[in-house]
């Protein structure tokens, strides 16, 4: 049985192109729209965040069409040191 998750925040910066893949950053420490989220928590939970091979939609609502999926994250995802944010690559 699989747990599904779906992530109703989201970050107003641009993913960046890095080969095939686009880096997006998922989630940083601070306010969001649905709660305040601690760097340590985000340490310790961002490989909980997008499992591996979590799809990635346009739209943020529940009503989605696999028409409206733009990609995948093959590794799921990760806490970036560098980004200072809980980071994933979308293929």
């Amino acid at each position: 049985m699989s747990k599904q998750l779906h992530l109703k925040e989201s970050t107003a910066e641009a993913p960046v192109k890095k080969g095939k893949r686009w880096r997006v950053i998922v989630a940083r420490p601070g306010k969001g729209s649905s709660g305040t989220y601690s760097e340590e928590m985000f340490r310790r939970d961002a490989e909980n965040i997008i499992a591996p091979g979590g799809q990635s939609f346009i739209n943020h609502d529940d009503t989605r069409n696999p028409k409206d999926m733009i990609g995948v994250y093959p590794e799921g995802s990760f806490w970036s040191e560098e980004d200072k944010a809980v980071v994933s690559e979308l293929e």
